[in-house]
């Protein structure tokens, strides 16, 4: 019965990366550049830092609250934003919302790439300040959370125009 229910787990974890294998779009990418270990060791410690200032947390545990938050957003974000973007994408296209040179890799596409990675790694650490650590989010504490995702999601997105994936 175990081998069965593993057997169901893996097919559901390994087919979406299947169904994705010929399709690229940058929310596919970003997903993969936010996994990238330097991205993931600069995050914690830039988002640490805003931890210190929107919480007042020793280092230790703003250090450690970083990194629970970003592992949560690195399981769960890296199912969801694949998926966020490929619907994006078809949905663009379906509503005619398409450029004069297309939509597919386009400003606009990296934009909304960006903006969606944003939004779901700040609602999943929001989630974890607030209901994992039992931290209370003001105005305060969300803009300073937002602007260090800001800061990491933006420096990820970035890399990729800079840093091709071969080198990491």
């Amino acid at each position: 019965m175990k081998v069965k229910a593993v057997g169901v787990a893996l097919a559901l974890v390994l087919l979406p990366s299947a169904a994705f294998a010929n399709v690229i779009f940058p929310a596919l990418i970003l997903s993969d550049r936010l996994l990238a270990w330097w991205i993931i060791a600069a995050t914690i410690f830039i988002e640490a830092g805003f931890l210190m200032l929107a919480f007042r947390l020793p280092p230790v545990n703003a250090l450690f609250a970083s990194l629970a938050a970003n592992a949560a957003s690195a399981v769960v974000g890296v199912l969801i934003l694949p998926y966020a973007g490929l619907y994006t994408e078809i949905a663009v296209n379906k509503a005619g919302l398409t450029t004069d040179v297309g939509w597919a890799f386009s400003p606009q596409d990296w934009a909304v790439a960006f903006l969606l990675g944003l939004a779901i790694n700040l609602v999943i650490e929001l989630a974890v300040y607030r209901f994992g650590y039992g931290l209370k989010l003001g105005t305060r504490q969300v803009a300073l959370i937002t602007a260090a995702n800001v800061i990491t999601v933006g420096m990820a997105v970035l890399s990729i125009a800079f840093i091709p994936s071969h080198l990491y």
